[in-house]
C-alpha cells in the first residue's frame, strides 16, 4: 500500500486496503500502512492514502456485519 501510495496509484491502494481488511487488517493497521510511507514520501504519498481510506469508507468498508 506505501508504495502504490508513493507512486501517487490510488486505485491500487483501493485494492489492497480491501485485500487487507479480507486478512483482517483493522482500520489503524492501514492507516499506519500509510504513515510509515509518507515519512519517506512526503505529504503527496499521505494524501494519496488517504483519499484511498476515504473511498474505501464510503463505499462501507468499515461498516460491522
Amino acid at each position: 500500500m506505501g508504495i502504490l501510495a508513493y507512486r501517487g496509484r490510488e486505485e491500487g491502494v483501493v485494492t489492497h486496503m480491501r485485500r487487507a481488511i479480507q486478512h483482517g487488517a483493522t482500520k489503524r493497521e492501514r492507516l499506519e500502512a500509510i504513515q510509515s510511507a509518507a515519512v519517506p514520501g512526503g505529504g503527496p504519498t499521505f494524501s494519496t492514502g488517504v483519499q484511498a481510506l476515504m473511498q474505501i469508507a464510503r463505499d462501507g468498508a468499515f461498516r460491522k456485519a
